[in-house]
Formats: structure tokens, sequence, C-alpha cells
């Protein structure tokens, strides 16, 4: 039992039961997944009953919920933004390693009711707006409710300058050149015992091979990496490849075209 205090916070709850903070929140409100068995134990450490649960039901709203809410636009849900699943995976992984859960939340341009729920039932302690727009009404929501936010501003600053909101087709450039600026690790996968069975494909692994060796990369690893670009080393190295842009980049590369007006 907790003792002859009539209240106690959950950070003493969560401590004493050696749980989270998160969990004994949780386990007060009947919201979330918690189990029968753990709630008990909350509710038999703070003292009272089950049909008594406004009592601490009040005490969880006013402290911390140890709750982070993600906000992401509507319509990106019909788009595939890798760049987009990068930050969710960088935010959640931060949130934990500071004790926090992120709740994701998604909003319209005039649609925040999602949110305004959130906040109104003191779920959240913190908001993160994945983009904001020069007149936005998540915005205008979190300075009503007085919660704390951040915005992820990679792009906002110079649309701000432009004085306007991004085309999805913007968003979907400044996606994928994010996303893909970075060679992916599948890349590097080593390749040991190649077997082919199909003579077109041999005889182009087989010219693969013969330039590893006229390039000197015969005694490196057999990569797709490597696979991908023996090409243009080779080009390179005979002296063929013109107006070369040298970059510390590994990836980088710059196309020039010239083009004919009719």
């Amino acid at each position: 039992m907790a003792g002859k205090r009539d209240e106690v916070t959950i950070a003493e709850v969560a401590e004493a039961l050696n749980i989270s903070k998160t969990t004994v929140s949780r386990a007060i409100s009947g919201k979330g997944r918690v189990s029968e068995a753990t709630r008990a134990r909350v509710f038999d450490y703070i003292g009272k009953g089950r049909q008594d649960a406004a009592a601490p039901l009040r005490t969880a709203q006013q402290g911390p919920t140890n709750n982070l809410a993600l906000v992401i636009p509507k319509h990106f849900m019909r788009l595939d933004l890798p760049f987009l699943r990068k930050c969710m995976g960088g935010v959640w992984n931060m949130a934990a390693q500071r004790g926090y859960d992120l709740l994701l939340c998604y909003a319209g341009e005039t649609d925040v009711g999602q949110l305004e729920r959130q906040l109104e039932s003191h779920k959240v302690d913190g908001v993160i707006l994945s983009r904001t727009m020069l007149h936005d009404e998540c915005v205008q929501t979190l300075q009503r409710h007085n919660v704390p936010f951040v915005a992820i501003v990679f792009c906002q600053n110079y649309f701000k300058s432009e004085q306007r909101d991004p085309t999805i087709t913007e968003i979907r450039l400044i996606d994928t050149y994010w996303s893909d600026h970075c060679r992916h690790t599948t890349f590097g996968t080593i390749l040991n015992d190649v077997k082919i069975d199909d003579e077109v494909v041999q005889a182009a692994f087989d010219r693969y091979m013969a330039l590893r060796a006229e390039t000197g990369r015969d005694k490196k690893n057999r990569t797709l990496m490597d696979l991908a670009t023996i090409g243009a080393k080779a080009l390179k190295q005979r002296g063929i490849l013109q107006n070369l842009d040298e970059s510390e980049e590994i990836n980088a590369c710059t196309v020039k075209i010239k083009l004919v007006w009719i």
C-alpha cells in the first residue's frame, strides 16, 4: 500500500512497481494495452478500488503522460514517402531513448479533430509537426491548448520565403532526393558464390570480371555496388569518360544534357 498519504504521483507508483510511468497512466485511465494483472497492481498500490478510479485519474491527467504525438498530413497516407518514414523512425528512436512513447495523429488542412481529442484528453505532453502550412490549423490548435510543439522544417523556411505552400510534386521531389541520396546498405552485399544459368547474364558477368581485372579491382570484394559502377571506372581509366565531375560523396553524380528547342 502507498501509506497514509492521500495522493501518490505516477512517478512514485512506477518506481515502486518497477514499471514505466506510461504503463501507470494507462492502467489508471483504462486506455491502452495494459494487462489486468498490472492494472490490479497499480490500483492496489494506490490503495483505491477500481470503482474509485476517478480520483487517481485526475492526478494522472495533471502529471506527465510520457507520450508525444507526431502529426502527419492525411494525404500523406496515400503517398509512398521514404524520407517521411525515416523521420518517423528517427523521432521514435529518440523519444524511446528518453522514456517517451510516440502516438501518430493524422490531420487535414482544416480537420484537426484527432489532434483536438488527444489534447483534450491530456494524452500527450508535446507534439511534433511533420509539416506546417502558412496558415496552419494545427499550430493554432496547439497554441490554444498551450501545448509545446516543434516542427520538422526541412523545406518550410524556403516556402515561407516564397509566400506559398509546397505542391505535392515538390514534396515528392525533395523526398526522393533525400531518401536516395545515401546508397542503401544492400548494395554492399558481397557476391561470394555466383551461379548463373542464363547465357546472356553469364556473358555480362564475365565482362564484369574482366573489367575488375583491368581496373585492378580483382582483389576487392565483389559487391552489387562494384557491379553497378565498374563500367564507369573502366571508362575513366581508359580516358574515355570526359567532363567528369569528381566528388567526395560516394554516390553523387552529375548528368549534363544538351537540349535543342524545336
